[in-house]
């Protein structure tokens, strides 16, 4: 769990624990099963949205239209959040 912990980023939350229950508490999810479909989302089969650049919260979010999964990641590639629409 520590090793899918360390994928994510607080954002705005005032731990990455934090972030994680919240996220995934709100989404429906195990917390587990949040991390591991977190860490295992392909972003070969999505696309950036901006495609360049980040967004104004410092952002980049990744959409997979056939699924409808989404991440988004910070500047540094640590993740913000995961779902699904």
């Amino acid at each position: 769990m520590q090793q899918l912990m360390n994928l994510w980023s607080p954002g705005t939350y005032s731990s990455v624990a934090q972030s994680i229950i919240d996220h995934a508490f709100r989404k429906g999810f195990d917390v587990l099963d949040y991390l591991r479909a977190a860490s295992n989302f392909d972003r070969a089969k999505a696309v950036r949205v901006p495609p360049a650049g980040f967004r104004d919260d410092g952002t980049a979010r990744w959409e997979n239209k056939n699924t409808g999964e989404y991440i988004i990641l910070d500047d540094l590639g640590k993740i913000r959040s995961y779902g699904i629409n």
